[in-house]
């Protein structure tokens, strides 16, 4: 009997010396260990950005100077905009690089010193040089640069859209359950990662993560008209004046995609080259890029189950130097019926200066609410007038 206490005693001991052990400051668990497969991996770094807008803005510090770069899964290598050449050195060579939008020429450089919190951007070895604030995508703001996958692949990114807060996390190899269902990443096309998903239940397709996509998504022409000939989805077909000429756009709303166990309902995509998940498709998660491991990690977030609406006005606007200017006029929408039309300068909406707003605020209000009605003040040449229209949901 005696024997059996002791044995008892002696485990107790044993435990509790374990105890001290392993929270005592000196002890470190190898990277790979039981222990870190249940730890939060440290927080590395931490940026704020504004929720609900087009993009996700990182300071990067050059020459002692602080600039905007968009962070962007669906760019292969990191951008600095044409305005940086000179500070950049020689020119090593030039690559011709296709965008969704366009075909563009880069000229690369040796990566230089400059800094993304405690991350410095040499890691890449060279980057790319080219006039980004031409490309349509960031007409909206001040951008010097994009942070590419040439950088991103040796990290574990976090962005939580509900907070909106972006981490860099330290490197683990173990699971965590926290980050919310995981899913393997396949690098397509230098490097741009892809998620697998279903569309309609039945046609599997791959989906390029595009963090500097503006759109919900984008599915590949074959698979957008066979599910037009098969399905018989709700489209729009639409056509723009642009300051640029005439474009057509095809758009459909999705009834039922899946990742895994996660199931949406009622998106709107784009037709397009190639198939792709953009910001607002991920903004309804919290999500998690473990890069090094080849996963991303989706939970849900508090918009997960929102509403998917579009630009109801069927106006395209730009900013240039503190302008808000009309770029296109969807033919039939309700900002065509009511006379706008490309290059007019929007000076109020409503009754408020349009200065005093940021263009995705402004463009949020036109996608807010159906039978909405919207007063702008706008100017063409030299006249100044008032129009107003009744926002209608397009698809």
């Amino acid at each position: 009997m005696e024997e059996g206490k002791n044995h008892k005693i002696l485990k107790s001991i044993l435990f509790w010396s374990f105890l001290v052990f392993f929270f005592s400051t000196d002890f470190v668990a190898p990277s790979n260990s039981f222990f870190n497969r249940f730890r939060s991996p440290k927080v590395l770094t931490k940026f704020s950005f504004q929720k609900g807008e087009d993009y996700i803005i990182l300071p990067v510090n050059y020459k002692e100077k602080e600039y905007s770069f968009v962070l962007d899964t669906g760019a292969s290598f990191t951008l600095f905009d044409a305005s940086l050449k000179n500070e950049l050195g020689d020119v090593k060579k030039t690559e011709t690089v296709t965008t969704p939008g366009d075909t563009i020429t880069v000229e690369v450089f040796d990566a230089p010193e400059a800094l993304l919190g405690p991350f410095n951007l040499r890691c890449c070895g060279q980057i790319g040089c080219a006039d980004i604030r031409k490309l349509d995508a960031f007409k909206n703001k001040e951008v010097s640069g994009i942070i590419g996958m040439d950088f991103l692949s040796k990290h574990i990114v976090q962005i939580d859209f509900d907070s909106g807060e972006l981490l860099f996390l330290e490197p683990t190899g173990g699971e965590n359950h926290e980050w919310g269902e995981a899913f393997p990443i396949r690098y397509r096309r230098k490097g741009i990662p892809q998620i697998a998903g279903s569309v309609l239940g039945d046609i599997s397709e791959g989906f390029l993560i595009d963090t500097g996509g503006a759109a919900t998504g984008s599915l590949e022409k074959t698979i957008f008209k066979n599910l037009l000939y098969k399905k018989r989805l709700q489209t729009l077909d639409s056509s723009y004046q642009t300051l640029g000429g005439d474009i057509n756009v095809r758009e459909a709303r999705i009834k039922n995609l899946s990742i895994g166990s996660l199931e949406y309902e009622d998106l709107i995509f784009m037709e397009c080259k190639m198939s792709s998940v953009g910001l607002p498709f991920l903004s309804r998660h919290i999500v998690t890029f473990n890069f090094p491991n080849k996963k991303i990690y989706l939970r849900k977030g508090k918009s997960f189950d929102k509403p998917d609406e579009v630009d109801m006005s069927g106006l395209g606007l730009f900013r240039y130097s503190n302008k808000t200017i009309v770029w296109s006029v969807r033919r039939g929408s309700p900002a065509h019926k009511a006379d706008i039309r490309p290059r007019d300068i929007i000076l109020k909406v409503g009754n408020e200066n349009a200065e005093k707003y940021e263009l995705w605020q402004i463009e949020r209000l036109f996608m807010s609410e159906e039978n909405r009605m919207i007063t702008l003040t706008i100017k063409r040449g030299r006249d100044t007038k008032h129009v107003s229209f009744v926002l209608r949901r397009k698809i």
